[in-house]
């Protein structure tokens, strides 16, 4: 199981039992005792399977690991046991078949409300609070390339100056349709902007290949500059856009460099232009266009988005069920993990207030100076669910000894602690480091972290005992 099975809703099943019509279905067996605590899920065991799982790049094609049995497929098994089954306030529940709902109390079944019908008899004050709250949600707007297909204007196809916000981020917050209250509040801090380079006068009359205006809210939505974007595509964007867009985010790959490094004279800046020169943009009196090294206007976040295999998504998947955490790895390839080595050298010398090579004067000083963050994707908590995504990183050799007795640890950690542990396939032989994710509340993810610490450094020092005794022992003979 993956974060995309877990954010999508998706359970392990099985098939029920056969039985024949002399014998009676036996109660089902689980592999893994389900744990029952107060406010909690239950708690979902990792198998022996998990650690030959694949991570796909999609949430819409995903591969399950070995499942095992729940309480809701044991009912499946067991239909008779599960006739007439009662709430525990007495109250019968209705039958599926029936086309009517049963009842949902949350306090007697543990579910939590879908609908609150007396939302509009709350105070103003209160019900735009809400409204606020929701607004300050942050979320990502992708931009890609333009579309693959053939241009007649000569533009070729999918120029790295051709950029426009994805299909999935073009669609509007839910709070613009939830009604007109919440349409009309939020239209005080959504304005209607456009991320699209400026050249649908050059292309023909199609509403694919012309500029769309999306709803923006600057001071929470990310303008996330997606995988097979780069330093031109930053260009574009920023010399097209004279409002201020004060978060950002990149992925931390050097790819983005390498494909247009802008070193050459045509282009009239002396050595090129890397992802830090071209956030912070060029002084007028270094480069011959002085109107299109400008930097990113209003600048304050910047998001580095290092790649992890609990959660890859592939070009044009962002939408606003995927949000940001702390990362946890450094990448994963070496050329990645280089990029974040360089990126943090370049960071150290901004907030050092250094100026960056060959770009004149230094704009980033004081409070003008932006923010830099690690982060990697994750599935963003729905509802009143208090659980969350962490992950954390391991040696190839650690992970064995974490493995020993089919994972017989990793089991008796997620039963003691609640939370759940999943570790991704391995992505070539001898990779190392290794990842781990984690899925609970902040509390049993902690706790989880801690076990497995300590776990490893117990494995550490039995280890290092061990070679002290076998040196000691071939000095002595």
């Amino acid at each position: 199981m993956t974060w995309a099975d877990i954010a999508a809703g998706r359970k392990p099943t099985v098939s029920a039992p056969t039985t024949t019509d002399n014998e009676s279905a036996a109660p089902p067996v689980p592999i893994v005792p389900v744990i029952q605590q107060a406010a909690k899920q239950p708690v979902a065991s990792i198998t022996a399977g998990l650690a030959s799982m694949s991570v796909n790049d999609s949430r819409e094609s995903v591969i399950r690991a070995p499942a095992f049995r729940t309480k809701a497929t044991q009912a499946q098994a067991n239909p008779k046991q599960n006739k007439n089954r009662r709430h525990r306030g007495g109250k019968k529940r209705i039958d599926e078949g029936n086309g009517k709902d049963e009842d949902r109390n949350p306090s007697t079944t543990g579910v939590a409300l879908e609908k609150f019908h007396l939302f509009p008899d709350l105070p103003v004050e209160l019900r735009f609070k809400i409204w606020r709250f929701s607004m300050a949600q942050r979320r990502l707007i992708e931009l890609e390339r333009g579309p693959n297909m053939d241009i007649p204007t000569g533009l070729g196809n999918g120029s790295h100056y051709w950029v426009r916000v994805c299909p999935r981020s073009r669609r509007p917050p839910a709070i613009m349709h939830v009604c007109r209250e919440s349409r009309e509040e939020a239209e005080k801090v959504y304005t209607l902007r456009c991320f699209d380079c400026r050249v649908s006068h050059n292309l023909p009359d199609s509403p694919e290949l012309h500029e769309h205006y999306i709803w923006y809210n600057p001071q929470a939505d990310i303008i996330f500059f997606g995988e097979d974007t780069c330093v031109s595509s930053y260009i574009t964007v920023f010399g097209g856009n004279i409002e201020d867009i004060p978060a950002v985010a990149i992925v931390g790959s050097g790819k983005g460099e390498t494909c247009c490094d802008h070193d050459d004279e045509a282009y009239g800046v002396d050595g090129g232009v890397d992802t830090m020169q071209a956030l912070h943009g060029f002084d007028p009196s270094e480069t011959l266009h002085d109107t299109r090294y400008g930097g990113c206007p209003g600048l304050k976040e910047v998001f580095i988005i290092v790649k992890s295999k609990l959660l890859l998504l592939k070009q044009g998947m962002i939408d606003d069920s995927i949000t940001l955490r702390p990362t946890t790895n450094e990448g994963l390839t070496k050329g990645q993990i280089s990029f974040k080595a360089r990126f943090e050298r370049r960071i150290a010398r901004v907030e050092a207030e250094i100026p960056l090579p060959g770009v004149g004067e230094n704009v980033w000083t004081g409070d003008q100076k932006p923010t830099f963050k690690f982060v990697s994707f994750a599935p963003i908590a729905c509802g009143v669910d208090p659980r969350e995504y962490d992950g954390m990183t391991v040696s190839r050799k650690n992970l064995w000894e974490l493995r020993r007795g089919d994972w017989a640890f990793i089991k008796r950690t997620e039963a003691v602690t609640g939370c759940e542990i999943i570790i991704p396939d391995e992505e070539y032989p001898r990779e190392d480091p290794r990842e781990i994710g984690f899925h609970g509340v902040r509390k049993s993810i902690d706790a989880a972290k801690k076990a497995i610490n300590e776990k490893l450094v117990i494995c550490l020092f039995i280890l290092v005992t061990a070679n002290a005794n076998s040196r000691a022992g071939c000095a002595e003979f």
